[in-house]
């Protein structure tokens, strides 16, 4: 991360670490928070916030990937403690792993549209 060019949208915190906006990040930035090269560096997902979000699902009998916008409804902050090992918190204290932060439900429904069958995945996301 190419902290000189963030400093004016960086907060420092007393362990010295980091507070970046989301939406301050390049591509490489992002790549080397993902890769858990950035382990001082908080990322603050801020409220109201949108970006391009990409679904992709894998399986022996189901397959799709497609594009569309996700909007961040509350503020909340990520470390990633080595790649793949996302923490999540909403007050910087207390840092939780994905399943134990979030609780939900997945579901799935085929409906008509304009007399066509039509396949919906929803998830629902709540924070524990």
């Amino acid at each position: 991360m190419k902290w000189i060019g963030l400093l004016t949208a960086c907060t420092t915190l007393l362990n010295g670490s980091q507070v970046v906006n989301l939406l301050n990040l390049n591509s490489t930035d992002v790549h080397e928070f993902s890769q858990g090269k950035l382990k001082d560096c908080i990322l603050e997902c801020p409220e109201g916030a949108s970006l391009p979000f990409k679904t992709v699902i894998k399986g022996d009998f189901l397959a799709s990937e497609s594009a569309s916008t996700l909007k961040i409804l509350k503020t909340c902050f990520i470390r990633c403690e080595g790649e793949g090992n996302f923490l999540f918190s909403s007050d910087m204290q207390t840092w939780k792993g994905f399943s134990e932060f979030f609780t939900g439900a997945i579901s799935v429904s085929v409906e008509a549209q304009e007399e066509n069958p039509v396949a919906s995945l929803e998830l629902k996301l709540n924070q524990r």
